[in-house]
C-alpha cells in the first residue's frame, strides 16, 4: 500500500511532466490573446468581437464616434432623418426632433454669410447701411443676400425698406444659431450688434 506522501509526489510528477510537454511545445500552436480597438462605422454602435486568427484570440473593441465631426460620444443621439449618430455638439434640435446639419442645410439652405444678415434683422439692424457697417459685408453681396431671403421666403421687406423675419426665417435662425452662435466671428458679430443697439 502506497502512503499519502507517494500518491502526493506521484500527483507532483503528473503535473511537472504536463509542465514540461507545454513548454516543450511549439510556438506556432500558442494561443495569443491580441485586442483591437476600432471606431465603430456610421449606423453601428459600441460593440465588442471575440474571433480567431491564426491560432491567436482577437478582441476587437468598437467605439461609437460622432459620424459628423467623428468626436467621442458621450450622450448619443441620432438624426431623425438620415440616422447618422450625433454627439452633444452635432444635434440639432429641429422642429421637436433631433437632425445633423448636413439634413438641416437640405430644409435651410444657409451660409455663414447669410445667417449674419438673418443675425443682424432679428436683432433689428434693418437698414443696408447699418448692417453694412455692422458686419462689414459689402453693400452689393448684401443686397445679394437680402434678395435670396425676400425670394426664399426667409424675410419680408416693407414698402419703406424695413425688414423682418417670417416665421420660416425665424426657424432658420433658430436652427442656425444652434451650429454657428459660437463661432468666433458671430460672438464678434454679437459684440458690434449690441454695441450698435445701445447707441441706437
Amino acid at each position: 500500500m502506497t502512503s499519502d506522501t507517494d500518491r502526493i509526489l506521484e500527483k507532483l510528477g503528473e503535473i511537472e511532466l504536463r509542465l514540461q510537454r507545454l513548454e516543450d511545445m511549439p510556438t506556432n500552436n500558442e494561443i495569443i490573446t491580441e485586442e483591437r480597438t476600432e471606431v465603430a462605422g456610421e449606423g453601428e454602435m459600441d460593440s465588442e468581437r471575440v474571433s480567431r486568427v491564426n491560432d491567436s484570440v482577437v478582441t476587437t473593441k468598437r467605439i461609437t464616434m460622432c459620424d459628423y465631426c467623428f468626436g467621442k460620444i458621450d450622450q448619443l443621439s441620432l438624426c431623425k432623418k438620415c440616422g447618422k449618430k450625433l454627439c452633444e455638439n452635432c444635434a440639432i434640435d429641429f422642429r421637436n426632433e433631433i437632425i445633423c446639419l448636413q439634413d438641416l442645410r437640405e430644409t435651410h439652405p444657409i451660409s455663414r454669410q447669410v445667417f449674419k444678415i438673418i443675425l443682424m434683422i432679428a436683432n433689428g439692424i434693418t437698414g443696408e447701411r447699418d448692417m453694412n457697417e455692422v458686419s462689414g459685408i459689402p453693400r452689393d453681396e448684401m443686397k445679394g443676400i437680402v434678395d435670396f431671403l425676400r425670394d426664399s421666403g426667409y424675410v419680408t421687406t416693407s414698402f419703406l425698406g424695413g425688414k423682418r423675419l417670417t416665421d420660416l426665417g425665424t426657424e432658420a435662425f433658430y436652427a442656425h444659431s444652434q451650429v454657428l452662435g459660437g463661432k468666433d466671428d458671430m460672438k464678434d458679430l454679437d459684440g458690434r450688434i449690441e454695441e450698435y443697439v445701445s447707441r441706437a
